[in-house]
């Protein structure tokens, strides 16, 4: 299997209706799920376009800080495409 090392993720409002949580963690700062502990060991970038603070989103994004030994830049574009 190869290993990935840049992974770049598009969160597009209407897949973010259908397939996301809607719980915005300003609304309800719950706990945060927790995933498997799979290390990436390639893992080196990460972009997430259109982030926001839904909380899948955030979960995601705590699982790869937690799990990446290699991280070495996290981008996280919160403009929704404003220039």
């Amino acid at each position: 299997m190869p290993n990935l090392e840049t992974l770049t993720l598009y969160s597009d409002a209407e897949v973010r209706s259908e397939g996301m949580e809607r719980i915005s963690l300003l609304e309800e700062p719950s706990n945060l799920r927790k995933m498997s502990d799979h290390r990436h060991k390639k893992l080196k970038r990460v972009h997430m376009t259109n982030f926001s603070s839904v909380k899948t989103l955030v979960e995601l994004t705590c699982h790869i800080l937690d799990s990446t030994t290699s991280l070495e830049c996290l981008t996280l574009d919160t403009t929704h495409g404003i220039a």
